[in-house]
């Protein structure tokens, strides 16, 4: 309710004098102004305009989380539409989409260099992701979690900590270069029939229940792995390490 509302004023009036009326008055007006220059966590939701995505931009300036949910777009938010979060200053650090849906092709290309936290959750029409460290080179967490429609994952990062494909029950093909991961858990996704990792900083790789992969569909170089779950499929701890990589095997492949 609007501090010019005539029950507000009218309860005010009994209890504050002009001055301290014409004081509220402008305290208010002046935290009205301040918010969008104080938001830095902002949440949209059921939208179906990405031009409403550049119209917060320029209200809401120094976002650093963005979350869009349960949005039909009918396309999808560009580097363009960002421009006023992704400029010279690199304010947005955090984007997540959850239940984002497109009428035309559900396509992300992401230029960031300050983006730390990336989230594609339950979006059904995610097919193929591919995650180059020139496009975001500060990228330190990554969530394509419960994307039904998700087929390949392709991703090469110096910097990236925390990866999460959980509930991808139609990924088959992936294909991973990381230098920070630690943990990495990979288990049920049941219908993966390609895997390929490079890491010397994994420690701990699960892959429990892998009902499709055999050591001639997959390529693991990990050499200081201490913890591996193979409990479910045909793979033995003797079978990883073997393979002799060659950079071309992660190469991003041509998408025009």
């Amino acid at each position: 309710m609007s501090l010019e509302s005539p029950g507000v004023l009218s309860h005010l009036t009994s209890w504050l004098t002009s001055c301290e009326l014409h004081l509220m008055r402008t305290l208010s007006c002046n935290l009205y102004a301040a918010i969008p220059r104080l938001t830095w966590e902002l949440i949209v939701c059921k939208f179906s305009t990405s031009e409403s995505i550049r119209h917060l931009s320029t209200v809401f300036p120094n976002v650093w989380c963005l979350r869009v949910q349960d949005a039909l777009l009918d396309e999808m938010p560009t580097p363009n539409l960002l421009v006023s979060w992704l400029d010279k200053y690199w304010k947005l650090r955090e984007l997540m989409l959850t239940r984002v849906t497109c009428i035309s092709v559900f396509n992300v290309h992401l230029l960031a260099e300050e983006l730390t936290k990336v989230a594609i959750r339950e979006c059904y029409q995610l097919e193929q992701v591919l995650v180059d460290p020139t496009d975001l080179p500060s990228l330190h967490q990554l969530d394509l979690s419960s994307c039904a429609q998700l087929v390949r994952v392709h991703v090469t990062s110096k910097v990236l900590e925390n990866l999460d494909l959980s509930c991808n029950d139609n990924l088959q093909y992936l294909v991973l270069d990381l230098e920070r991961v630690v943990d990495l858990d990979l288990s049920f996704l049941k219908s993966l029939t390609y895997l390929c990792i490079r890491s010397s900083s994994l420690r701990r790789l699960n892959l429990r229940g892998y009902n499709h992969l055999t050591p001639n569909t997959m390529s693991i170089n990990c050499p200081n792995l201490q913890f591996v779950v193979v409990q479910g499929t045909s793979i033995l701890v003797e079978d990883l390490n073997k393979t002799e990589f060659s950079d071309k095997m992660f190469l991003l492949p041509d998408t025009a």
